[in-house]
């Protein structure tokens, strides 16, 4: 029954669709070990969010100070 369901998912289904297999196979087991065996790609914990907010707003400071830097001369000059 599973070939079956699958061969179906192959075929007919749009990729969103792919993404219920393991709910429709089921094959609770195997889904129960690959949850407990998942591991995110990109861990993230309170200091890791906390240091990529950092690096991610001092980008944005530095590129925005550069562009400033590069503008500089470019800017009209008020005559008093």
């Amino acid at each position: 029954m599973n070939t079956l369901i699958l061969e179906r998912v192959k075929c007919n289904e749009c990729p969103l669709e792919r993404l219920t297999i393991p709910h429709r196979l089921g094959d609770t087991e195997t889904f129960a070990q690959t949850w407990d065996d998942f591991a995110p790609a990109v861990p993230l914990n309170a200091p890791g969010a906390v240091a990529a907010g950092a690096r991610f707003f001092g980008g944005w400071a530095i590129i925005g100070g550069l562009l400033a830097l590069i503008a500089w001369p470019l800017r009209r000059r008020v005559i008093a």
